[in-house]
Parts: structure tokens; C-alpha cells; sequence
């Protein structure tokens, strides 16, 4: 897809990535007695390894990488404006500047009308959707862990107690 440079495309598939090593072994650290009855008990230091260094990378990428690209190389504010200057676009967007200027059209925006429609369905089904799944797998994960210590089963026994303590 001509949009988007080759830095840019690397950033979002880094965020897919971080974001799936975060989650599994996140999911690993957080249940270590059930994942160490199917995968060797090595997977939890590696597993701790791996979550503490990603995080590292993640908030590493975000100030070098990202920070400096966006405020440091140039003053991007497209983020606010929508616009890039013709120098700007020229140097990271090159095919998508070709592209317009033979001719092609601006990538198509709905009408305001159909644009609040879709913004309130789209808010309404992930709150419902994404709230319930994320429900259900937080209850899922909080009670997937067996847990390391099994309790002493009561026992009930009969115990003289005196009505009246005895005077000495």
C-alpha cells in the first residue's frame, strides 16, 4: 500500500508484535502452576525474561524512535491538522504524492451524517462485544489458576467446654 513508508509499517507491525509477547506471557507469569504442568518449568523465567525486556523496547521505541521522528526530525502535526508540507511528503510518502498528483482522488470521506451513525454503532458494539469478551476473559483468567497449597479439609470434633470457668 503506497499510504504508508516502510518506518511507519515497521512501527505498527512492532506494536502487533510487543503487543502479542506482552499478552502470552503475561498470561504465562500470571498462571505459572497450570502452564508448568503442560510446558517444562523453564518457560516462566524465560517468560519473565521476555515480558521485562519487551517493556524496555516498547518505552525505548516510543521516546527514541517515535518521539523523534514525529516532534524532533520535523514538527509533524498532521496528527491535529490532517496536512503534511509538499517537502514532507515528498521525502516519506513519495508514491502517495505521485498518485495524487496524476490525478488520482483523495481517499473517500463519508458524509457527516453516515460518519455519526458509524461512530455511535461502533462505540455501542465495542463497549458491548469488547467490554463482555474482556469480561469473561479477565473471570476465564482469574479463575483458570490451581492454586500451589491445598487447605487442611475441617475436621469437627466434640470439645467439652465448662459453662463456668473454675475458680482456682
Amino acid at each position: 500500500m503506497p499510504k504508508f513508508n516502510f518506518g511507519e509499517k515497521v512501527e505498527y507491525w512492532a506494536v502487533v508484535w510487543g503487543t502479542a509477547i506482552m499478552a502470552i506471557t503475561g498470561f504465562l507469569l500470571w498462571n505459572p502452576i497450570a502452564v508448568t504442568a503442560v510446558l517444562p518449568g523453564q518457560f516462566i523465567p524465560a517468560s519473565k525474561a521476555a515480558h521485562g525486556w519487551e517493556a524496555v523496547l516498547a518505552v525505548l521505541s516510543i521516546l527514541i524512535w517515535h518521539f523523534y521522528n514525529v516532534l524532533i526530525k520535523h514538527l509533524n502535526l498532521s496528527i491535529f491538522t490532517g496536512k503534511l508540507p509538499l517537502e514532507q511528503m515528498e521525502e516519506e510518502h513519495q508514491l502517495e504524492l505521485e498518485r495524487l498528483a496524476a490525478g488520482g482522488e483523495l481517499w473517500p470521506q463519508p458524509e457527516a451524517k453516515d460518519l455519526h451513525r458509524r461512530r455511535i454503532i461502533f462505540i455501542v458494539a465495542s463497549v458491548l462485544v469488547g467490554g463482555g469478551a474482556l469480561l469473561a476473559l479477565v473471570v476465564w483468567a482469574a479463575t483458570f489458576e490451581q492454586t500451589a497449597v491445598t487447605t487442611i479439609p475441617r475436621v469437627t470434633r466434640e470439645v467439652f467446654v465448662p459453662l463456668a470457668t473454675p475458680l482456682p
